[in-house]
């Protein structure tokens, strides 16, 4: 399992931004264990919380057009996971966010 972006620090050599691009398809395996879940698990694990006041801030971020989180199953997933994980994400000082991505046009 491979997340689309990791933006890496060259300071720490810590993985400290993770970006999950989605389209259509939804969060790989299931609602408790799905990959952003087993993403932020990660970025908590293996990185510092306070490498260094000018080190890469620690962030999930999910990248999709509406229509991804319009989709009932996408939304209730990516819900469940800022409803079960934000306190623990802010206690950490990790950043949990989503990016509205424009759908493309046709040419």
């Amino acid at each position: 399992m491979t997340p689309d972006i990791v933006i890496r620090s060259n300071a720490t050599k810590q993985n400290r931004l993770i970006i999950e691009v989605k389209n259509t398809a939804p969060l790989g395996y299931g609602r408790v264990d799905s990959q952003v879940i087993r993403y932020f698990l990660h970025l908590l694990g293996t990185t510092l919380q306070d490498a260094s006041k000018t080190d890469i801030r620690r962030a999930l971020i999910l990248a999709a057009p509406d229509s991804w989180f319009d989709a009932a199953r996408n939304r209730d997933d990516w819900q469940y996971f800022l409803d079960t994980y934000k306190d623990i994400a802010r206690a950490f000082d990790i950043t949990l966010g989503e990016i509205r991505l424009p759908l493309p046009h046709s040419i």
